[in-house]
């Protein structure tokens, strides 16, 4: 995953009580970080019927802006991972949780589909930031025997941050 793989030292097998509770805390903000794009997708998913008709287009066409997100983010992990190995951990995320932001905004405010689509790509490139940081972080701290536990507990938390009940919860008209 990492560059850096060679300058690792081996680490004792037993981590102090409070490395282990900064671990853990560090384990569920990388798993915000990681599930911000997924949510950005299935929070919005049940609405795409009015966002057609909101915007005038059809189905077909509100889907574009899934399409478009999901292009944004595996082109984003593909440019953001080794740019963050190259320029460092920080400055990718921070940036790339910027423009996160700035695009999730232009996208509440997008009056044409053309617009959201634009901004639904770039949401997708930057939120990918979220995902290979954190990924990159945990293999730049974990040990390889370390590695599948520790991802394991990434997806899992992941997937209490993006659970599907609260974000596909219907909605009352």
């Amino acid at each position: 995953m990492t560059a850096h793989r060679a300058e690792h030292v081996a680490r004792p097998r037993h981590v102090p009580r409070a490395a282990s509770r900064q671990r853990a805390r560090l384990l569920v903000v990388l798993a915000g970080l990681s599930a911000a794009s997924p949510l950005a997708t299935d929070m919005y998913i049940p609405g795409l019927p009015d966002l057609a008709r909101s915007l005038g287009t059809d189905a077909s066409g509100a889907q574009m802006s899934l399409t478009g997100f999901l292009t944004g983010i595996i082109a984003g992990q593909l440019v953001l991972g080794p740019l963050s190995d190259a320029v460092g951990r920080r400055p990718v995320l921070i940036s790339g949780t910027g423009l996160f932001t700035l695009f999730s905004v232009v996208c509440a405010l997008a009056p044409t589909m053309a617009v959201l689509n634009a901004a639904r790509v770039g949401q997708g490139f930057s939120g990918a930031a979220g995902i290979v940081i954190a990924r990159a972080v945990i293999a730049d701290l974990y040990d390889d025997g370390e590695l599948a536990t520790v991802f394991s507990r990434l997806v899992l938390q992941c997937g209490f941050v993006s659970y599907p009940g609260v974000s596909s919860m219907p909605r009352r008209r």
